[in-house]
């Protein structure tokens, strides 16, 4: 049985082993309006499935590529912000 992952507070949603976790809580929080919850929902929702199937895609060949240049071509095909900060970040993950 697999277990799923748990989200960090600070955490939008996650992508890992073909599951998807999207922090609902935290979206409300930002949010306040269901019109614009259900916005920010279904961006996070896409984004972690362009993980999703990005690993289908690619296999083993996934893993030879480094966190932040996945995420910042995810970021790139959804129209999603990309700066030095969000940069820095993921790099003090990798």
């Amino acid at each position: 049985m697999k277990h799923l992952k748990t989200l960090q507070e600070e955490d939008l949603g996650f992508a890992e082993g073909g599951q998807v976790g999207v922090n609902i809580e935290l979206i409300w929080e930002m949010t306040q309006k269901e019109e614009t919850f259900a916005e920010e929902f279904a961006k996070t929702m896409a984004h972690e499935l362009m993980h999703v199937l990005l690993a289908d895609a690619l296999g083993n060949k996934l893993r030879k590529v480094p966190v932040i240049v996945e995420e910042a071509v995810i970021r790139h095909i959804l129209g999603e912000e990309w700066t030095e900060e969000i940069a820095a970040m993921y790099l003090e993950v990798s």
